[in-house]
């Protein structure tokens, strides 16, 4: 049996595991917080290192990404996965750059068109293949880098745009530590509804759940959620509010969608290798069998 492990700086309480065979083969995944404890996260990265096939490093990505591919370091991020020597490590940048671009792509066949339609993203820079993929789409697209991330009371109408903010702020958030940038911890569990009006404006709201749901207002009617990280309980809250779909680039294993970092470890551990490209994931992707996942919520109407 190979095993995948998530180490991530978020919330225990969101804590899983599952078993699913891919091509004959048997692995184990599973997800573990450290509640925004880095020297916890630190320790538990070098205990597994050559013990596992492969990890995923969750709650945060080691880089921020600009424009054509642009790399910008999260020091404190990058500093914690030096540790490990052996065994592979990935944050999920990979899959961010293809399963969600290909998402999006695919939203029109699956009953969600794109084209003039209004879509918040909560956070671009986290996941700008998603961004990129979304204007290419047609949608009217507002970014919420600037609230979500940074705090301060406006979102960005343009990709363009924000691509010059990261490269006017990457020097600064690069130093910056993660728990400014990131809900990570307990401050997962928070939630903040001032944005509320920017998200009855949207009829799509995508990118990171964590924020998603650290922002979300009592009255989802109508909103078509595109996201991933999602457990029965995030499932079920966005039910409640009213949510007329949720899409997830990564696939339903034992009713949770898990997050991009803990799909790379397992495509990873499949490959047997740690230098795939974005080619390689896409094939392993397919041939897994895996596949994206849509739930509807409400009875689907012609105005989606």
């Amino acid at each position: 049996m190979k095993k995948v492990i998530s180490v991530s700086l978020g919330s225990s309480a969101r804590n899983a595991a599952a078993q699913l065979t891919l091509g004959g083969e048997t692995f184990e995944i599973s997800r573990q917080g450290h509640d925004g404890d880095l020297a916890a996260m630190r320790a538990r990265l070098i205990e597994l290192d050559g013990k596992v096939d492969a990890i995923g490093l969750g709650g945060g990505s080691c880089y921020l990404y600009g424009k054509q591919g642009r790399k910008y370091p999260l020091r404190a991020i990058c500093k914690l996965a030096s540790v490990v020597r052996t065994t592979p490590v990935v944050d999920g940048s990979l899959i961010k750059d293809t399963l969600e671009r290909d998402i999006v792509e695919q939203l029109p066949e699956l009953g969600v068109p794109l084209q003039g339609r209004r879509v918040l993203m909560v956070c671009g820079l986290e996941r700008i293949g998603m961004a990129e993929a979304l204007v290419a789409a047609g949608a009217e697209v507002h970014f919420g880098d600037a609230m979500f991330a940074l705090g301060l009371p406006f979102v960005i109408r343009k990709l363009s745009t924000l691509h010059r903010l990261i490269g006017v702020l990457a020097p600064l958030v690069s130093r910056m530590p993660f728990s400014l940038l990131y809900p990570s911890g307990q401050s997962q569990n928070k939630q903040d509804t001032r944005y509320g009006r920017h998200y009855a404006w949207a009829d799509v709201i995508a990118g990171d759940h964590l924020y998603i749901r650290a922002h979300l207002p009592l009255d989802l009617t109508g909103k078509v959620i595109v996201t991933n990280t999602i457990t029965p309980a995030d499932a079920a809250q966005l039910r409640e509010r009213n949510a007329l779909a949720l899409v997830t680039a990564t696939p339903e294993i034992e009713g949770r969608c898990y997050g991009t970092n803990v799909m790379e470890a397992l495509m990873t551990a499949m490959a047997g290798r740690s230098d795939l490209t974005a080619d390689d994931h896409r094939r392993l992707f397919q041939a897994s069998g895996l596949t994206s996942h849509i739930t509807w919520f409400q009875e689907k109407s012609d105005a989606c």
